[in-house]
């Protein structure tokens, strides 16, 4: 599967599929330690983007406790996970193995003991990873039924704990976009309006986390951007980055929201950014390409035109692209050499 632009529904998709990954809030631990100190580790290392140490982790939940489907659940995020923040191609196959063998065990847990709010949990993450998963396939009918069937597990946590936060933030951000990309069939009666319900869902979940709110915050981040509320998503990203700056993640989020409010401010972050992922050990351009071209349009924008031109060559010079990221990005460089070609001319005629 190749990382494209992102199209809408993609976008919805993976906003959704995010929020799924939140475990730890007040009174929201797992019941038995050890687990509970093997999941808060996990989760420490993919916020601070050590993939290799949540890996590890993971691994030992999964042997350690084989007969839970949490272990092969935060396996199939991890890697989504590290795809997606470094560009590279997703493990479409092991994650669906990982999924499916996840959903198995989860359902025969619920059989077993169905008051158990943690055993409904994890099926709504097995479904909603495993949607995640097809969207990346590009089959968004399955993406969206497993979406679908994910909040039906998430509902169960509800009623049987209503303190669960945890399964708030995919609710919340379910409500919230399923509403925004139907406004305008909002005049009929299945399409009423949960905006304001799902804000309310996800920032609850974020207000009342412990240890780590990431994901409830991601979402809160993306729906302020698109509500271009452009002051709150920014609030939201700063807060997040004071205890963990170096979220590429987050930080891409508030220099998109500063882009409207404090260009300077964001092209100093996108050139940060730019950094960052010239320094990772493993590097295959995708993700370089994407902040270059974001920085050149902020470039011309400010009406800095050689830096803008100079920021195009950088993308357009690199080589030795992987077939992946050469195919991944070619919507990208056209849209750069298109920016290059308005600084040219903007500097002829200055």
């Amino acid at each position: 599967m190749l990382v494209t632009e992102r199209s809408v529904r993609f976008k919805i998709l993976l906003l959704f599929f995010l929020a799924l990954t939140n475990l730890r809030s007040i009174g929201q631990t797992y019941p038995d330690q050890q687990i509970d100190s093997l999941l808060s580790e996990g989760v420490h290392n993919l916020i601070v983007q050590d993939y290799s140490r949540a890996y590890q982790t993971y691994e030992s939940l999964n042997k350690l406790y084989p007969e839970l489907p949490v272990g092969k659940i935060f396996l199939a995020g991890t890697s989504m996970s590290e795809s997606f923040d470094l560009g590279i191609e997703f493990k479409t196959d092991l994650i669906d193995s990982l999924l499916k063998a996840a959903l198995l065990i989860s359902q025969k847990l619920i059989d077993i003991e169905d008051e158990n709010p943690w055993y409904y949990y994890f099926a709504g993450l097995s479904y909603g990873f495993e949607g995640y998963n097809n969207a990346l396939n590009g089959n968004f009918i399955d993406a969206f039924f497993n979406g679908y069937s994910s909040l039906g597990y998430f509902e169960n946590c509800l009623i049987l704990d209503n303190r669960f936060y945890e399964a708030r933030i995919p609710i919340g951000t379910y409500l919230y976009w399923k509403t925004d990309k139907s406004i305008d069939l909002s005049w009929l009666p299945f399409f009423p309006d949960k905006k304001e319900e799902g804000i309310e869902f996800l920032s609850s979940a974020a207000d009342s986390a412990g240890y780590l709110k990431y994901f409830a915050d991601y979402s809160l981040m993306w729906i302020y951007y698109n509500e271009e509320e452009y002051e709150k998503s920014v609030h939201v990203s700063v807060e997040f980055l004071s205890e963990y700056p170096e979220s590429r993640l987050f930080q891409i989020g508030l220099a998109k929201s500063l882009r409207f409010i404090d260009k300077p401010r964001a092209i100093k972050i996108f050139s940060d950014l730019v950094n960052s992922y010239r320094n990772l050990r493993y590097n295959n351009h995708l993700q370089e390409i994407l902040m270059l071209k974001m920085l050149a349009e902020l470039y011309l924008e400010t009406g800095e035109y050689e830096m803008a031109l100079e920021t195009c060559n950088d993308a357009l010079l690199l080589n030795d692209l992987e077939p992946f990221v050469v195919q991944a990005s070619s919507e990208r460089l056209k849209s750069i050499e298109e920016l290059k070609r308005k600084a040219q001319e903007l500097l002829t005629d200055n």
